[in-house]
């Protein structure tokens, strides 16, 4: 599930700064997944949880769902 509120002020530097300073485990992920990720990334950011853990996916990795 996509925590909204998150999602609407998610930011690349955002995610940069919690990954590499604060130690954001979900950031530190995303971060690390992506070798593609800089400052000036071009894909919405969305976070959510899966079991309980936080976890950041971009618009390009999701598909829409049919039906």
């Amino acid at each position: 599930m996509v925590d909204e509120e998150v999602t609407k002020t998610l930011t690349n530097d955002i995610v940069f700064n919690k990954a590499m300073i604060e130690g954001n485990m979900a950031c530190w992920n995303f971060v690390n997944r992506r070798l593609d990720f800089k400052h000036d990334f071009p894909h919405k950011l969305y976070y959510g949880k899966v079991g309980g853990l936080g976890y950041i996916v971009a618009e390009d990795e999701l598909t829409e769902k049919k039906g």
